[in-house]
Parts: structure tokens; C-alpha cells; sequence
């Protein structure tokens, strides 16, 4: 399948897409969308822990590889960020939305998310 063809095949069927790097503001801005109370999550709730036993250094060629074989994956991804960041952009109500979950962040003292 073309990276056209699955982009268009996420947006026909998911009524939400969240973007990982933004977990907090995602799943605040999902759950305010679905009129459930809104919450700041911790961030190590979304973070695969350091002390992971065996953990590998991938080699040059290995992430070529990989980025060889997921370039439909890595095309979806960049585009649905794009419009993600967009569309915070755009409405206000987000941005407003944006602005409370960064004071949350700063409240509880984790590190903020970047628009």
C-alpha cells in the first residue's frame, strides 16, 4: 500500500489520532473531545524504561534497513504530524486547550511538549 493510500485509510477510519511526542496534550485534548474530565498523565506512564535489560546498539546499516522497509510507515507518520500541529494551530479552542495542559506540565514539574 502507498503512503497516500494508508493515510487516507487511517482518516476514513480513526475519528482521533494522537501523536506519541505529544502524549499529554493528546490524551487531554481526546478526553475534553469525548466530554470526560481531562488529566495530565505522567510521563513515565508513556516511556519504556533506561534499565532494560539487553538492550542493542542498531547499526548504520540496520536503520537503513529499517528505514528502507517502513517508508510508508515513516511518510503516514510525518504527514499525520504535520496536520496534527496544524490543526492546533488554527483553533483557538486548542491552542487554549494547549496553553493548559503546558501549565499542568510546569505545575507538576515534567517537561513540556513542543508545538
Amino acid at each position: 500500500m502507498k503512503g497516500e493510500d494508508m493515510l487516507k485509510h487511517i482518516k476514513d477510519n480513526y475519528s482521533f489520532i494522537g501523536i506519541t511526542e505529544m502524549f499529554n496534550f493528546s490524551v487531554y485534548w481526546l478526553l475534553e473531545e469525548m466530554g470526560k474530565n481531562p488529566v495530565v498523565m505522567p510521563r513515565e506512564s508513556n516511556v519504556t524504561p533506561m534499565d532494560v535489560p539487553g538492550r542493542e546498539t542498531i547499526t548504520p546499516e540496520a536503520i537503513e534497513e529499517l528505514t528502507e522497509r517502513c517508508q510508508v510507515d515513516v511518510y503516514v507518520y510525518q504527514q499525520l504530524l504535520m496536520e496534527f500541529k496544524e490543526t492546533v494551530r488554527q483553533r483557538k479552542d486548542l491552542i487554549k486547550t494547549w496553553k493548559n495542559v503546558q501549565n499542568m506540565l510546569v505545575d507538576l514539574g515534567l517537561a513540556k511538549d513542543e508545538i
